[in-house]
């Protein structure tokens, strides 16, 4: 712990005291009228400070990919989806996208990606990080035949819509691996990271997650952008937003924990089962047991039983026989 220092010479503050005859020195004054059971002194201690509070310090997040000026460009766009929303398609043809492979940044076509596993691409953006943050960051490891493949994730709601797609099934996903930017006529550019890749079956599917309150002008027309390109393009555009509850997300949590529950049998082969009413006649079905808990979770997990996400698991729990639908939304719908 610092000790008290004066304030102009930045030196400690030395005191005196007499005990017996001789004088000790201490870092701090001595009493006026010391009094102790040492004669009449006594011999004084080191005094200390608290120290001060340490608020949040903002960490920069790590851009690997050159990044122009933005200065006044977001608004320029801003001004134009309000005012002339049909030259969007104009600026969304002048789309360049940047990625990066093996630590080369390149420029890359959408054929390329296409046929190209998404995991294969290294983030061009990483969250960034600082002390006293409220949110957090974190890996999300997706599992797949081809091996594990860890994604970022840069907030809590992140997290859930990577988990979200994982539990619809698919794996090929990557997080802020692409940079859009568009040309604006007066020649700023305008930059986009968008949060999430995701291969269904053919087609490339590009999604933002953002939470409601944060949806203002600005965020609003880049997804516009966005959703405009992806339709050049051939690919499809979906936002997730913050409304995934408490329940859902602990539900979710719970049974990614059984990703890896019957190893020795194929997803296809599972024996079909008559669909009990409920969760423990399930459980029941599956043999009973630890074992039983276990086979019946990961049914739920691979989505071959259905129940209401937004109510937590137990054994009384009702039994459907279509999964929940997801939470993500396109953008048509969101806007």
């Amino acid at each position: 712990m610092p000790r008290t220092t004066d304030t102009v010479t930045n030196t400690p503050r030395v005191g005196t005291a007499t005990v017996e005859g001789q004088t000790i020195t201490s870092i701090a004054p001595a009493p006026t009228n010391p009094t102790g059971p040492v004669g009449n002194a006594s011999i004084t201690h080191p005094t200390y400070e608290q120290r001060p509070f340490v608020g949040p310090r903002k960490g920069r997040r790590n851009l690997y990919v050159p990044q122009e000026s933005q200065a006044g460009s977001r608004h320029e766009l801003v001004t134009m989806w309000r005012d002339r929303p049909t030259d969007l398609d104009a600026i969304a043809s002048t789309a360049v996208m940047l990625v990066r492979q093996d630590r080369d940044v390149r420029p890359i076509q959408a054929s390329e990606i296409e046929r190209t596993p998404l995991r294969e691409f290294d983030s061009v953006l990483r969250p960034a990080s600082y002390e006293s943050m409220p949110n957090r960051i974190s890996k999300y490891v997706f599992r797949n035949p081809d091996g594990n493949h860890a994604v970022w994730a840069g907030s809590r709601n992140e997290e859930n819509h990577l988990r979200e797609l994982d539990w619809e099934g698919h794996h090929d996903v990557n997080t802020q691996f692409l940079q859009f930017a568009w040309n604006l006529p007066t020649g700023r550019v305008v930059y986009h990271y968008p949060d999430f890749g995701v291969r269904r079956g053919g087609c490339i599917e590009v999604v933002d997650v953002a939470a409601q309150v944060r949806m203002d002008p600005v965020r609003a027309a880049v997804y516009e952008l966005t959703a405009r390109t992806c339709e050049l393009l051939g690919w499809t555009f979906s936002v997730g937003l913050d409304n995934i509850s408490v329940a859902r997300e602990r539900n979710l949590r719970f049974l990614s924990a059984f990703r890896h529950e019957l190893r020795d049998v194929r997803v296809e082969e599972w024996g079909d089962i008559p669909l009990p009413r409920t969760m423990w006649g399930l459980v029941q079905a599956e043999g009973g047991g630890t074992r039983g808990w276990q086979n019946a979770c990961a049914r739920l997990w691979h989505r071959r039983a259905g129940f209401d996400l937004d109510r937590l698991l137990d054994d009384t729990t009702v039994l459907l026989d279509q999964p929940a639908p997801t939470k993500r939304i396109a953008w048509e719908v969101a806007r």
